[in-house]
């Protein structure tokens, strides 16, 4: 695909051309066609085949059946001259043309592909524009007003529908030259070309992925910002049940080995702010009450502590040695230990609590405050 690089939505619509609607009439792209479709499913999102396209398709299905027809006359012919008898009869052309017109609309409308009609186009335009050989008319030759026409079809239906972001599935790669994305930009609409429904299905997995993402960053976004008003609650629900076991007060400390003390008092405890939040809780089972969405979400804390250093920890690290051949050596050195001090450390510490909350128009509103994760 050749998507805006910054564009992440997902696209409101996915148009056909001739080239990947016969292929997949011949059974070629049966897969990929239906997980694409699947996945614009479930988005709501449709997939249309412009008027054109559907009289080109049904054309050269037409030809085929006509080549098909010849040949078979030629041989029932000969059959006939073999056996002395005449040849067999086969269709004529119009009950052909009906035929295929009805079978081939029947075909597009059980997969789920919609035909998009062909807009008022100007005359003057496309003859401007195949005059100044204008994409997608070509510099050679005079191949152009088809692919004119579906472009016109596609920004005209776009346009109609208020669509802002759609994907284009075709082989056909004047549809990437610059001038035709231009012309989609000009109407304030983006276009994703893909080269076969296998493209296209995987530049959409790779928009929702995106979008997802985006979405998942947006509703925390809102829960943050819905938490911080109601910051006072939070604080004083913290303040009054955050354990103070040591190995929370510790941290990093005790993790990392470098702590050589004990703890001996919290002076204070500051809530400062939600810094992170999350949908779910840790136990996936715990069903909530009808109108609640469970929520987990982390309140950075100051802790002011007051920390006894041990000096014996600090001289014994410092590996002193003495001779055991001079007992007073060893007294010597215990009576040059440094006391045990005391000192305030400031740490910050993450408190997680888990709790509901209640949604109304989009906007949070009401919350539980649960349990503390921290303690």
């Amino acid at each position: 695909m050749s998507p805006d690089k910054d564009k992440t939505l997902l696209s409101d619509a996915v148009y056909l051309d001739t080239n990947v609607l016969i292929d997949l009439s011949h059974g070629d792209t049966t897969v990929d066609f239906i997980e694409l479709r699947s996945l614009m499913e479930l988005n709501n999102v449709g997939i249309f085949v412009p008027e054109t396209v559907v009289k080109e398709f049904i054309q050269h299905r037409i030809k085929d059946t006509l080549d098909q027809i010849e040949r078979l006359k030629a041989a029932s012919r000969k059959i006939g001259r073999l056996l002395g008898r005449d040849p067999l009869a086969h269709e004529e052309l119009q009950d052909v043309e009906a035929n295929i017109n009805k079978k081939m609309m029947n075909y597009l409308q059980d997969a789920g592909i919609e035909v998009i009609r062909t807009p008022n186009i100007p005359l003057e335009t496309l003859i401007d524009m195949a005059v100044k050989k204008q994409p997608p008319f070509e510099e050679k030759g005079e191949k152009g007003f088809r692919d004119a026409v579906i472009l016109f079809s596609i920004i005209d239906h776009m346009k109609t529908n208020s669509f802002s972001n759609a994907s284009l599935v075709s082989v056909d790669n004047i549809f990437t030259h610059h001038e035709v994305i231009d012309r989609f930009k000009e109407k304030g609409q983006n276009i994703l070309i893909g080269k076969s429904f296998a493209d296209a299905k995987d530049q959409v997995k790779k928009q929702i992925d995106t979008i997802l993402r985006a979405q998942g960053e947006k509703k925390k976004k809102n829960i943050i910002s819905f938490l911080n008003t109601k910051s006072e609650a939070i604080f004083d629900y913290i303040l009054k049940n955050v354990g103070d076991s040591e190995d929370f007060l510790k941290g990093e400390f005790l993790a990392s080995g470098n702590f050589s003390g004990a703890i001996m008092k919290v002076l204070a405890i500051r809530p400062k702010e939600v810094s992170d939040a999350v949908c779910g809780h840790l136990i996936k089972e715990e069903v909530p009450e009808v109108g609640y969405e469970s929520i987990t979400f982390s309140v950075s804390t100051e802790l002011d502590l007051l920390v006894e250093q041990h000096g014996i920890l600090t001289a014994l690290a410092k590996r002193s040695r003495f001779k055991l051949s001079v007992p007073g050596d060893l007294e010597k050195l215990r009576s040059g230990y440094p006391e045990s001090t005391l000192r305030q450390l400031t740490v910050v510490r993450y408190v997680n609590v888990e709790a509901r909350v209640t949604k109304e128009n989009d906007h949070y509103s009401n919350i539980k405050l649960l349990r503390i994760m921290s303690n």
